[in-house]
């Protein structure tokens, strides 16, 4: 069985494709953050390889203390973010709805790089970096070592409401 914090550095997955609304979100309900998806900057290397930089690339670290080397890739807006929860029933994990233009930038980023890390930062915080396993659109979901840490990024992702 992989360990918590490889589960949480590593997998993201798709859920079954479901038609969503664009409707503007409730003025009354949740306001959420910017989030921006970094990609692995170069296609991962043998051990023992010379890494070369590339032009925007920056080093973050992740919560396990491991460098990773990413580009900015695609910012989705507060706006474009339907709605974000904990779920706790199997493995936990923070289950992430977009409008369907949200959807589409996240699914042609993540088609086009599957197989690399993909970097998930909110302000300056890298608040994941799986890898991806497969194209992801309108919801997808980021699995976490336990329901704490996904309540973290929850709280992390959604703004308190403006009054």
């Amino acid at each position: 069985m992989p360990s918590p914090a490889f589960r949480a550095l590593l997998i993201i997955a798709t859920l079954a494709l479901a038609a969503c609304s664009n409707a503007a979100p409730d003025a009354d309900g949740p306001r959420y953050r910017d989030i921006e998806f970094h990609v692995g900057a170069y296609d991962p290397v043998q051990p023992g390889t010379a890494h070369t930089p590339v032009p925007g690339e920056r080093t973050w670290t992740t919560f396990d203390d491991k460098p990773v080397h990413l580009v900015h890739a695609l910012t989705i807006p507060g706006a474009e973010i339907q709605s974000i929860s904990v779920n706790a029933d199997a493995a936990p994990t923070v289950d992430v709805a977009l409008t369907s233009s949200g959807g589409a930038a996240l699914r042609d980023l993540t088609e086009a790089n599957v197989g690399r890390v993909l970097g998930i930062v909110v302000g300056e915080h890298l608040v994941s970096a799986p890898t991806i396993g497969a194209p992801v659109g309108q919801r997808f979901q980021v699995q976490t070592a336990s329901a704490q840490q996904a309540q973290a990024m929850v709280d992390t992702l959604t703004n308190p409401p403006v009054e």
